[in-house]
């Protein structure tokens, strides 16, 4: 230790992440401001972790609150985490800025699917149709299209309890393949649902 030298030590709150409401198809979150003594700039980024893949969601720099909306079409439920990441500059009292980067704590939630889409069905089976299983809930502006491998409709619904039974438009059966749909809706907060995938029909 030199006498003669002068050490400064700057203080920092750091960020606490937490779950403010929890939806279906929107998570919003709150967290405390990072601060720390002389700071110049910071930047806040909220990330999200799903099925091992990173989301980077950039903020503004004094942002503390916001909702993702995210709406699962997959599975029956899905973990999913969170944490944010800020990234700050100081100035020491001697003029030097210093750069400096912090993480909150990681806050893991369940995420329920809003629709399942089967990916195959047999109309003489079990499954005899075709059609989106929506988890108790009530949806608006519903379409669904069906395609064959060339590009032709097939089917077209307006009505979510109503599926496709494996028939042309004109009812006549389809063989055992692969076709294409698309599905539409709104869901009760306005958020637009679109999803696009393949079913396999069985003979």
């Amino acid at each position: 230790m030199f006498c003669d030298s002068i050490s400064h030590s700057n203080t920092a709150a750091t960020v606490f992440l937490s779950v403010e409401e929890q939806k279906e198809n929107a998570n919003t979150f709150l967290w405390t401001p990072y601060d720390i003594e002389f700071e110049t700039r910071r930047r806040y980024e909220l990330q999200r972790t799903l099925n091992n893949r990173l989301v980077r969601i950039f903020l503004g720099t004094q942002d503390s609150v916001y909702t993702d909306a995210i709406a699962l079409t997959e599975g029956g439920k899905t973990e999913i985490c969170y944490r944010v990441f800020v990234e700050a500059a100081f100035r020491l009292p001697n003029q030097t800025i210093v750069e400096t980067t912090s993480f909150s704590n990681e806050v893991c939630i369940t995420q329920f699917a809003s629709v399942i889409i089967p990916n195959a069905f047999a109309p003489s089976g079990r499954n005899q149709e075709f059609k989106p299983l929506f988890r108790n809930k009530e949806v608006q502006n519903y379409k669904m299209l069906i395609y064959d491998r060339w590009g032709q409709l097939l089917f077209e619904s307006l009505q979510a309890n109503t599926g496709w039974d494996g028939k042309n438009l004109a009812g006549e059966a389809q063989k055992t393949g692969v076709y294409t749909y698309t599905i539409s809706f709104n869901e009760n907060d306005g958020i637009l649902i679109e999803k696009k995938g393949t079913v396999y029909l069985m003979r």
